[in-house]
């Protein structure tokens, strides 16, 4: 990322909101509840996306931003 691309999302989006969402999920992958998520944030037509963790549990391959995830309705 640029410098000017870092003080452009640095207008947009709060460093400590990111940083409160980064460790919360952080949280969910270090418990074992999560093998790792993709966060994705939009505000005032502009993205974050913030990727961690492993693509499964025991993997060593780690999420990216455009990773694809399956989604299924569990409420039936």
């Amino acid at each position: 990322m640029s410098v000017r691309q870092q003080v452009t999302e640095a207008r947009v989006f709060s460093a400590q909101r990111l940083e409160r969402l980064r460790s919360a999920l952080r949280r969910y992958v270090d418990a074992g509840v999560l093998p790792g998520f993709v966060a994705a944030v939009h505000h005032r037509g502009r993205e974050h996306v913030e990727p961690g963790g492993a693509t499964a549990f025991g993997s060593a391959t780690a999420l990216r931003p455009d990773a694809i995830f399956r989604l299924a309705s569990m409420t039936k």
